[in-house]
């Protein structure tokens, strides 16, 4: 089976776009994305989580557009989070932890 590289805009010499490598293990989510995720795990809105973070709404929409949603492969949040919790990114203590966080 022949895998196809994707493309990520120019590569850094200027010739042409550079190869993405194809994932091993579980996908690479910066510590933000994970916050976002954790916060959307615990049932925290995209409002929400801008104003918890301190981020813009847009900010937000943003990383599950172009960061979080594609590299896990997630058609909407919910497939996210589910996902999430496969690849082992998420555990149940992250909602707990959340959970406790707010009611304090």
């Amino acid at each position: 089976m022949t895998r196809t590289s994707r493309t990520a805009g120019p590569s850094p010499a200027g010739g042409g776009p550079a190869a993405i490598p194809p994932t091993v293990g579980a996908p690479h989510l910066s510590p933000r994305q994970l916050d976002i995720l954790r916060l959307t795990a615990n049932g925290y809105t995209d409002q929400a989580t801008a104003r918890r973070l301190g981020l813009s709404i847009h900010t937000v929409r943003d990383q599950w557009r172009w960061g979080i949603r594609p590299r896990l492969g997630a058609a909407n949040h919910s497939h996210a989070v589910a996902l999430a919790f496969s690849a082992g990114l998420l555990t149940e203590s992250d909602v707990h932890q959340h959970r406790q966080e707010s009611a304090a």
